[in-house]
Order: C-alpha cells, then structure tokens, then sequence
C-alpha cells in the first residue's frame, strides 16, 4: 500500500517549488470551473472540482443530475467528455483541464518523491534513537500510571488506605468502596469482607439492582489495585 505524507513548508526548497507549482496548477483548473459554469449556463456555485478517479489522474468537473440535459448538450458540442455518471453526480471534463491535470500529475509525482526521500531520511535518523526512545516511552508510561493513581487516591472524597500483606491466605478489608462510582461522585455504601482459608465461600443474596455485582467489582478491584502498589478506597486493608 502506497503511503502519502505531507512536509510542512521550510523543510526542503526543492519541495516548496514543486508544492507552488502544483497549488498554481490547481488554481487555474478553479478558473476553468468558471468557464465551465458559463459552457453549461449554470451558476458557479454548481460546478464543483473534484479529484479525478486513480487510473485518470487530476481533476474533473462535477454537477449533480439534474444537469444532464446541459452536460448532454455540451458533449455534443464537443465541448466536454463526461467522465462518469453516477446516482448523484455527473463528471466530466475538458481538454484544457485535461492539459492542466496531466501538469498537475507531473508536479505531485515530483512532491511525492521528494516527500518519500525527506521522510527517509527523517526515518533513518530516528531509527538511531530507538533504544532511547523506547526507554522514554516506559518511563513515561510508568509515571502516567503511578500518577494517575495518586490522583484517583488524592480526588476522592474519602480516604485511601495504605494495604498491608501478610502470608496468610486471607482478605480482610473493611468500609470497601468501587472507586469508580467514587470517582463520578455516585453515593457508596461501604461493605467490609473476610475470607481466608476456613472462610472461602460467601453467598450474596439481595433484589434486583440491589449492590450485588458493584460489591462483587469493588472486592476485584482493591485486590487489583492493591497488587499493583495502590492505595485502595478502604478504610483498612
């Protein structure tokens, strides 16, 4: 797949040349539009320019439909050769604009090729720099998280608790909070939990809506949290 970049102006002389070349090219096919409006007795506002198809190439005329009749009567002329007809549109062109377009491929074939060396070059130094860069991006991504973290801890309206580990195989946490209703400021009812190896199984009953499944997320998101080297929204952990 072919890529397409575009080089902000300053970067290469050379490029800049070939970019106003083909900006002028462009806005002599603006005028042919006009002239286009006036072959067809349309108004301006209804001949539009658009990209010309891949296997042509630049620019063509475009008018909706209910045109035809006027763009019919121009082909016959000789004036215009349609291009397309569509649902909704009609695309023709001329041979000045032909002309023009065929200038305009030269022109961005030129661009294409000065952009595609700059941005290899641009690519090759950058490929010296990997191994900092990569240390940046997990530097960076680190303290992201861990300040993300201390925010969450530091914006609640209640406290965050420090967890303590043991060697037990146990979980014991009391006034436990889901830190993302927390967040967005939705009313919390804290729950405690202890389990441990005589105590592994706890059946939660309750309606519809009733707190079931947020006590089920808050338990899986402190031990989470907790795991990772959190503070987690408890009293005691």
């Amino acid at each position: 797949m072919t890529r397409n970049f575009s080089i902000k102006r300053g970067i290469d002389s050379d490029l800049d040349e070939q970019v106003e070349k083909a900006e002028e090219v462009v806005a002599r096919m603006a005028e042919l539009s006009h002239d286009a409006a006036d072959a067809l007795d349309l108004p301006v506002s209804e001949v539009k320019l658009d990209d010309a198809p891949v296997t042509i190439g630049g620019k063509v005329f475009r008018v909706t439909n209910k045109n035809d009749k006027a763009v019919l009567a121009a082909e016959k002329r000789g004036t215009f050769t349609r291009v397309s007809t569509t649902k909704g549109a009609i695309t023709f062109t001329s041979n000045r604009l032909q002309l023009l377009s065929d200038e305009f491929n030269e022109f961005n074939i030129h661009v294409q090729n000065l952009t595609r060396v700059i941005v290899e070059r641009m690519l090759g130094i950058v490929l010296g720099y990997t191994k900092y860069l990569l240390q940046i991006g997990d530097i960076t991504s680190s303290l992201d998280a861990l300040l993300a973290l201390s925010h969450a801890a530091l914006a609640s309206s209640e406290p965050w608790t420090k967890p303590m580990f043991t060697e037990k195989k146990e979980i014991e946490v009391e006034e436990l909070r889901h830190p993302i209703l927390e967040s967005q400021l939705v009313e919390c009812v804290p729950n405690d939990v202890k389990m441990s190896e005589d105590r592994r199984l706890m059946i939660l009953t309750g309606p519809n809506m009733g707190g079931k499944s947020t006590f089920l997320r808050s338990v899986g998101l402190c031990s989470l949290l907790a795991q990772i080297g959190s503070f987690v929204p408890a009293g005691i952990v």
